[in-house]
Order: structure tokens, then sequence, then C-alpha cells
């Protein structure tokens, strides 16, 4: 299973599914939104606003590494970022 794979999956086990289309459709816009690498770092998000270091923890990325990747994410619209915290959470 490659990693566009494993992010609708995770999609799939959220309230709102992206669904799978016969056509295997789904994945190429996944691959046309992001890297594989943003791919694979959007996988260990949760259905629900964390901190970096909540993320970094569970993704085993450094927030330095991390925090620039989430950001360019948020930025594009593809993930949600809570700016009224006392910290982003995403």
């Amino acid at each position: 299973m490659d990693v566009y794979e494993r992010f609708r999956e995770k999609l799939n086990g959220l309230p709102v599914r992206s669904g799978e289309t016969e056509s295997q459709v789904d994945l190429e816009i996944f691959k046309r939104l992001m890297s594989p690498e943003e791919a694979e770092i959007a996988c260990y998000l949760s259905g629900k606003p964390e901190d970096l270091k909540t993320i970094s923890q569970r993704a085993g990325i450094e927030v330095e590494k991390l925090a620039p990747v989430l950001e360019e994410l948020a930025g594009r619209g593809l993930i949600f970022r809570v700016v009224s915290a006392p910290e982003p959470l995403y």
C-alpha cells in the first residue's frame, strides 16, 4: 500500500469519509495536491486539533522538520490550523 492509499484509509477513518473510486481518481487527486512526504505526515494527524509536540511524538519526526510541512499544508488549505490557541494546532 503506497502513502496515498494510506492517506485515503486515514481519511476514511474520520466521520466524513473521502470514499474510494473504482477508477482510483481519488489517489490521483491526492498526488496532485501533496507530495509523498506531505501525505506521509498528514497520515499522522488526528481528527482533532493537536499541538506540534504531540504530532511530532506520534510521527517520530522532529518539530523543526514537521512545522514547515504542516504550515505549508495549512497555507494551501489542505489541513486546518487553529491559531487562537497559545500555539498553532493542526
